[in-house]
């Protein structure tokens, strides 16, 4: 990210130059100015300020994401980002702002949501379409990391020891012991969320749903892995697991 100019305004001999700044081909606004005292000192307001660098680093705007997700999100994910297992809808709070941006832009772009065999990832696809465009999904994404980040419910019972021996040597050399993630290796955080969703989610690896479109680059990381895990009691094991780890 660009570093933020300095004191302001530019200015060259008292003159407000700071019209000729561009974001991403528009004009930016100028930035109304304010004298305390009606002398030659003026100042730009907290507001303004804000606003003028919003604009010109594509900086997130917490007000239009909250806007965008009480509309667009919240009624399947819940107020707070908690999930809703009876809407097929997991727990986002707590997640990785750049995973959640990946998966949004694979809805949008087709590359998740469209396998015959994916119905509810089917249902998300419609959903981010009405995402316009990146500002709109940093916006709604940066909204979702001010919501609180509590555990979801426990739904999955498994061999917890028999998890262990299974997902350290696949699953926690990405995702880390601990189950926290890894961004270096594109690996998001697993402790603490849905279980439902993640057994889910490797079956749908497992069987291709998901991860085998040609331009899911991270998605082979997956598949391969899902590989080690020779059938769903495998995938229960691991899962109640990860729970372990909260």
């Amino acid at each position: 990210m660009a570093g933020r100019p300095r004191g302001g305004c530019a200015r060259t001999g008292g003159r407000d130059n700071s019209r000729s700044l561009r974001s991403k081909g528009d004009a930016v606004p100028r930035i109304k100015q304010h004298s305390d005292t009606g002398g030659s000192n003026a100042r730009v307001s907290e507001e303004d300020r804000v606003r003028h660098l919003a604009l010109v680093h594509g900086l997130p705007r917490l007000a239009e994401g909250q806007g965008t997700y009480l509309t667009n999100c919240a009624g399947c994910h819940g107020a707070n980002g908690e999930g809703n297992i009876v809407l097929n809808a997991p727990k986002l709070a707590g997640q990785e702002s750049w995973y959640l941006k990946r998966q949004l832009n694979y809805y949008k772009q087709g590359i998740r949501g469209t396998h015959t065999d994916d119905l509810f990832g089917q249902q998300m696809a419609p959903m981010a379409a009405t995402l316009a465009d990146d500002a709109a999904i940093n916006n709604v994404v940066a909204y979702i990391q001010t919501l609180p980040n509590d555990p979801a419910p426990v739904t999955i019972q498994g061999n917890v020891a028999n998890g262990q021996a299974l997902f350290n040597p696949t699953c926690g050399i990405c995702h880390n012991r601990n189950g926290q993630g890894v961004w270096a290796v594109n690996a998001p955080a697993l402790s603490g969320f849905s279980d439902w969703y993640l057994v889910r989610q490797l079956q749908n690896y497992k069987s291709g749903v998901r991860g085998a479109h040609p331009q899911d680059k991270f998605g082979f990381q997956m598949t391969s892995m899902v590989n080690g895990l020779k059938d769903d009691e495998a995938i229960t094991d691991v899962v109640a697991y990860i729970n372990s780890l909260r």
